[in-house]
C-alpha cells in the first residue's frame, strides 16, 4: 500500500487518485494515504483549500478567490455574478479588494486556461467597485454593472464595464472600456437587440430609481428621459441620500418600454416596499401603467416588515412577476399587464429560520420563476410553476438546499442565470472558517432541481 502511494504521489493524477484511496480505505491504510496526500499536495504546491476541492459535492464547483493588494492579499468583496455564454461556459464576476475578477470556467468543471492565461482576468478599475450585474451582448463581449463607493455614499458612482471575449477592457466603448455616472449605482444592465445597453440602479443626488439608455459606444442617448437618464421617486421630496427609492432589474417590452422593478427603502423601523414602473420608449414616466406609472407593496398585504425584491421577469402570457425576501421568508408577486397586482404575494417559509430569502431570480423558456437565495446556512433554489406556487416536480417539492462544503460556515445564492438547455446555473459566497479564503460557488442543477454530476471540481483548476 505505502509503494502505491508514493507512486500515486509523482503522478500528474495523484490528488484525485489518493482521495479515492482515502474513501475507499480504512485503518492504516487511510492513515497512509493522509501522510502521502500532504505530501503529494506539498509537492506540486497546492494549498490546503485547493486540495479540499475535490470533496466539493456532485453539481458544485468552488473556487477560493484572492487578488494581490499590496504586499498582502483580499478577502472576496461583492458578488459573484453569472452569466453563460453561447458556448455554454458561464463567466462570472465578483471583486476582491480593489481588483474586479472575470472566472471563465469549461463545460467540465475548470478554470478556462485560454482566458487570461489562467481563467482568472484582474482589472483595477475603481476605488471600492462592487459588482451587480453581467450581460453578453451579440457580439460575446461581456458587461459589467456595478458602483463604486457606494456604500460610503462618498462621490458614489454606476460603474458600466465591457469586455473583450478575453476579458480585456474594450477600448471602443466609454474610456478604456468603462463609464460612470457620478452620485448613482448600478443595479442591472438589460442589452437590447440594436446594442443599446439600459441600465438602472439608484441616483443620490437627487434621490430616485434611476434608468439610463447607452449606446452601442457607451454613450448616453440624449434622445431618452433628461440627457439619457430617467429617474422616479416614489416618495418625492421626502427622500434623501440614504433613503429613497431605488431600481432593480428591467424587461423591455415589444413597444421598446422599460418596466423596472421599483425598491423603496423608507427607513429603519420602516417597512421598505417593492413594486413595478413603466417608463416610455423616450424614458418618460408612463401615467397608464399601475398607479400612475407604478406600483409599490403598501397595499400587498406583506408582513410588517414590508419586501426586499431582488428580481423582474416578464410572464408568459403577459404581466411580470417580482420575488425576493420578506420577514424570513421567500416571496413571489405577479402584476397584470397593465401593472396592477394580480392576487395577493405568494410567501415560502423553508425553515423556520429568519435568514432566508431570495436574492436573485431567472426565468426558464417554460415561464417558470426560479428564485435562488439562502435558508440558513445552505444555498437554496426556488421553482414556481409558470402561473402558480412551488413546481413540485422540482427537487424536493420545488425546492432545492444544497450541501454544505467542507471547510465552510454557510453558503447563499447571489445570482442566477439558465441556459439554452434549461439548466440553471447559481453563483454564490461560501463563508469560510478561519483563516481560509471565502469561496466563489457555482452550482449546476438539471431541469428537475437535481445536481448535475457532470459538473463538479475534478482535483484543482
Amino acid at each position: 500500500m505505502a509503494q502505491h502511494i508514493t507512486e500515486l504521489s509523482r503522478s500528474e493524477n495523484s490528488t484525485r487518485l489518493m482521495t479515492r484511496l482515502l474513501r475507499s480505505g480504512t485503518g492504516s491504510c487511510r492513515r497512509t494515504a493522509i501522510r502521502a496526500l500532504t505530501v503529494a499536495v506539498a509537492v506540486a504546491g497546492l494549498s490546503p483549500v485547493a486540495a479540499a476541492w475535490a470533496k466539493d459535492p456532485a453539481g458544485t464547483v468552488s473556487t477560493p478567490v484572492t487578488t494581490a493588494h499590496g504586499a498582502g492579499t483580499t478577502s472576496l468583496g461583492s458578488g459573484p455574478v453569472i452569466a453563460v455564454d453561447h458556448r455554454q461556459r458561464p463567466v462570472v464576476a465578483t471583486t476582491s479588494g480593489p481588483r474586479l475578477a472575470l472566472l471563465r470556467y469549461t463545460k467540465k468543471g475548470r478554470l478556462d486556461k485560454t482566458f487570461s492565461g489562467d481563467g482568472i482576468a484582474r482589472l483595477k478599475v475603481k476605488k471600492n467597485l462592487a459588482v451587480s450585474d453581467i450581460a453578453f451582448d451579440y457580439r460575446g463581449r461581456i458587461v459589467v454593472v456595478g458602483a463604486s463607493n457606494a456604500s460610503s455614499g462618498e462621490r458614489a458612482r454606476l460603474i458600466v464595464l465591457r469586455l473583450t471575449k478575453k476579458g480585456k477592457p474594450d477600448k471602443g466603448f466609454g474610456r478604456r472600456g468603462v463609464v460612470t455616472v457620478d452620485h448613482a449605482s448600478g443595479t442591472a444592465v438589460t442589452i437590447e437587440p440594436s446594442g443599446r445597453l439600459v441600465v438602472s440602479g439608484r441616483s443620490t443626488m437627487p434621490s430616485a430609481a434611476l434608468v439610463a439608455r447607452l449606446d452601442g459606444a457607451g454613450r448616453l442617448d440624449p434622445g431618452f428621459g433628461d440627457h439619457g437618464v430617467a429617474r422616479l421617486s416614489v416618495y418625492g421630496a421626502q427622500e434623501g441620500p440614504y433613503v429613497g427609492t431605488g431600481a432593480g432589474e428591467t424587461v423591455i417590452d415589444a413597444a421598446g418600454r422599460v418596466v423596472v422593478e421599483l425598491r423603496v427603502f423608507r427607513g429603519i423601523g420602516q417597512p421598505s416596499e417593492t413594486g413595478v414602473a413603466r417608463f416610455t420608449s423616450g424614458g418618460a414616466l408612463d401615467t397608464s401603467f399601475g398607479d400612475v406609472g407604478g406600483y409599490t407593496s403598501d397595499t400587498l398585504g406583506l408582513p410588517v416588515t414590508g419586501a426586499l425584491s431582488r428580481g423582474l421577469a416578464a410572464r408568459p402570457h403577459g404581466g411580470y412577476t417580482v420575488s425576493g425576501a420578506t420577514h424570513g421568508q421567500f416571496f413571489l408577486q405577479r402584476y397584470d399587464a397593465d401593472g396592477l397586482p394580480d392576487g395577493a404575494p405568494l410567501l415560502t417559509d423553508v425553515t423556520s429560520g429568519f435568514l432566508e430569502g431570495g436574492d436573485a431570480m431567472a426565468v426558464d423558456a417554460a415561464g417558470r420563476v426560479v428564485s435562488v437565495g439562502q435558508s440558513y446556512p445552505r444555498l437554496t433554489v426556488l421553482r414556481y410553476a409558470s402561473e402558480d406556487g412551488l413546481d413540485a416536480g422540482f427537487a424536493s417539492n420545488g425546492v432545492y438546499r444544497a450541501k454544505k462544503l467542507k471547510g465552510t460556515r454557510s453558503a447563499g445564492a447571489t445570482d442566477v442565470a439558465i441556459d439554452a438547455r434549461g439548466r440553471i446555473w447559481v453563483a454564490g459566497v461560501a463563508t469560510a472558517k478561519g483563516s481560509r479564503s471565502d469561496r466563489v460557488v457555482i452550482t449546476r442543477l438539471k431541469q428537475n432541481g437535481r445536481p448535475d454530476r457532470k459538473w463538479r471540481t475534478r482535483g484543482r483548476h
